[in-house]
């Protein structure tokens, strides 16, 4: 499973150290009475009602299936295309209080499948713990925009919570992301939680940009200075 899951490109350090962080999970585990097999049928009948109340107890449903699985079958789950269970998997995954839990997570953040780097950074965001700053980082450089939007999400919810000078720093430096969306939301959550540092690459950053761009920083330098002058 873990060759594939690290792709072909796996030297035999990384497989070592894949081996080692997930020695300890809990792979045999079997999943509960509801079956994998049915659990996208449950999903897809989510999707399918504009009933609260039947949302509710389809969710709890597949919570039901999930809350029993082994790491192996949670993996699976936040590999698929399903948001819902993705997004289920990715909190059991979170709390499975595994020691090499984060050693997993920094593995898969190598995987070449989007969903499962998307569900990873769902997972840290469940951890809620500064420990995962450095894999936020990492995500932040990903390929896909949305990695790296989930990043960003993460970095800043760390900014926020911990008031943390190195998370400011780092969407400091990501201001300039190729993404538009990642962008706008950089320089949103800058005016919101940002620093002195934030100024200078905000007033920088109002050269490089047009439009509602420009109009976002310029929004975003008010706050941040009338936060200043309080």
């Amino acid at each position: 499973m873990f060759g594939s899951l690290l792709g072909e490109k796996t030297d035999y350090k990384v497989s070592s150290l894949a081996k080692r962080a997930l020695s300890d999970f809990r792979f045999f585990s079997k999943v509960s009475d509801g079956g994998s097999e049915s659990i996208f049928d449950v999903a897809k009948s989510i999707e399918e009602t504009n009933n609260w109340n039947i949302k509710s107890i389809k969710t709890q449903k597949i919570r039901t299936i999930l809350e029993n699985a082994s790491i192996a079958e949670l993996i699976k789950h936040m590999k698929c295309n399903n948001e819902i269970i993705r997004s289920i998997a990715a909190q059991f995954f979170a709390e499975c209080d595994s020691p090499n839990l984060l050693n997993c997570i920094e593995l898969m953040l190598n995987d070449e499948n989007e969903n499962l780097k998307l569900s990873c950074l769902d997972a840290l965001l469940h951890l809620n713990t500064l420990e995962t700053l450095f894999l936020f980082e990492k995500g932040l450089k990903d390929i896909s925009p949305s990695v790296r939007l989930k990043a960003a999400i993460g970095i800043s919810e760390i900014a926020r919570t911990f008031k943390h000078g190195r998370a400011i720093a780092i969407l400091n430096d990501s201001i300039n992301d190729p993404d538009t969306d990642v962008r706008e939301f950089i320089i949103d959550e800058l005016g919101l939680i940002g620093n002195e540092q934030s100024l200078t690459q905000l007033f920088k950053a109002m050269d490089n940009f047009k439009g509602d761009e420009k109009e976002l920083i310029s929004e975003s330098l008010s706050i941040i200075l009338s936060k200043a002058l309080v």
